[in-house]
């Protein structure tokens, strides 16, 4: 078995590993807060639909309206029903 190409193979694969995880640090790190902030949003709008439940009023818990509860807090969940009333009504 010829020892230089193994060894320079793994020297090799542990040398794109580590460039590979230095460059995929950063976008994993926004992905898991994208991720960490629409599962906040969703709670939130939960919270809030189990509140509006009284009066019939129900905003949709979706990815796209999580995000913006979670992202803007509660200033987003205010312009989400902002939204709801004025533009798509009751």
């Amino acid at each position: 078995m010829d020892w230089g190409w193994t060894v320079g193979a793994i020297v090799g694969g542990m040398v794109v590993v580590f460039m590979l995880t230095a460059y995929a640090a950063k976008p994993l790190k926004w992905m898991w807060l994208g991720i960490l902030y629409t599962a906040v949003g969703a709670v939130a709008l939960y919270l809030a639909n189990w509140i509006g439940g009284q009066w019939g009023f129900h905003l949709p818990i979706n990815p796209v309206t999580a995000f913006v509860t979670g992202v803007l807090g509660w200033p987003g969940l205010l312009c989400l029903v902002v939204i709801k009333v004025w533009v798509v009504g009751l």
